[in-house]
C-alpha cells in the first residue's frame, strides 16, 4: 500500500449559536484520563476508542528539520478584569477561529492574580523548549500513525510535508483539512472531526486507508 491521502469535508458551523451547542455536546464519550512521564516531565494522555486498535495522529505537527517558531512578547499582562484577558486572547501564529472555541479557550487559560487576572501559561514556552530530530522513531512505531494538517499551515508547508513523508513508513496516510491554517481545533473543527473518526473508525475496523 503506498503513501495515501485523504481530503476531509470542509463544511464548518458558522453560527455562533449552533456552533457552541456543537461544541458543548461534541465529547459526549469521555476519554480515558493517565498521566505519562517523558524525559522527565509529566504529561496527561487522553485515550479514546478501542485499546486493542490503538493510532496516532498528529495535528499540524513541525516535526523535522528547520522548524520555524514565530516570536511572541514574553512580558508578563496583568488584566484588570477577566474579560478583558478574554478579549486580548490572541493565537500565534496569528489566525481568525471560530470566537466560541477561542473565548472558551481564553477564559480557561486565565488565573486570579492579586491585582487582577493573568495567563496561567509561560508566554515564551516555544523557546525554552529543545527540538530533538526524533524522525528515526516514526517507522519504528507499534500502532498506525496519521498525519493531518491544515490546507494552508504555515507551520507544517508543503516542503516539510514531504520530508515527512520520506520519513514516515511507506502507506502512512496524510490528511489535509481545507481552508485550516495552524490551529486545527480552532478554525475547521467539525472537518477535523470527521478526519479523526474516519481514520478511528479505519483502525477500528481492521481496514486501509483509502
Amino acid at each position: 500500500m503506498g503513501s495515501t491521502s485523504v481530503i476531509a469535508d470542509a463544511t464548518s458551523a458558522r453560527s455562533g449559536v449552533e456552533g457552541s451547542e456543537w461544541f458543548r455536546t461534541a465529547p459526549a464519550d469521555q476519554p480515558l484520563r493517565r498521566m505519562v512521564e517523558v524525559e522527565g516531565a509529566l504529561i496527561e494522555v487522553l485515550e479514546w476508542g478501542n485499546r486493542n486498535a490503538p493510532g496516532i495522529q498528529l495535528l499540524d505537527v513541525g516535526l523535522g528539520p528547520n522548524v520555524r517558531t514565530p516570536p511572541v512578547d514574553p512580558r508578563r499582562r496583568v488584566f484588570s478584569t477577566r474579560e478583558e484577558g478574554v478579549e486580548r486572547y490572541r493565537l500565534t501564529p496569528a489566525q481568525d477561529a471560530e470566537p466560541y472555541i477561542s473565548r472558551h479557550i481564553a477564559a480557561a487559560s486565565l488565573t486570579e492574580a492579586g491585582e487582577g487576572w493573568e495567563w496561567c501559561f509561560d508566554l515564551n514556552i516555544a523557546a525554552k523548549l529543545e527540538r530533538p530530530h526524533h524522525w528515526d522513531l516514526v517507522p519504528q512505531a507499534k500502532w498506525a500513525i496519521a498525519f493531518v494538517r491544515g490546507q494552508n499551515s504555515r507551520v507544517v508547508r508543503e516542503e516539510l510535508q514531504e520530508q515527512q513523508r520520506a520519513w514516515a513508513s511507506s502507506g502512512t496516510p496524510f490528511a489535509t483539512v481545507p481552508l485550516a491554517v495552524d490551529h486545527l481545533m480552532l478554525d475547521q473543527p467539525i472537518a477535523l472531526a470527521a478526519t479523526l473518526r474516519a481514520f478511528a473508525a479505519i483502525w477500528e475496523g481492521g481496514g486501509e486507508t483509502m
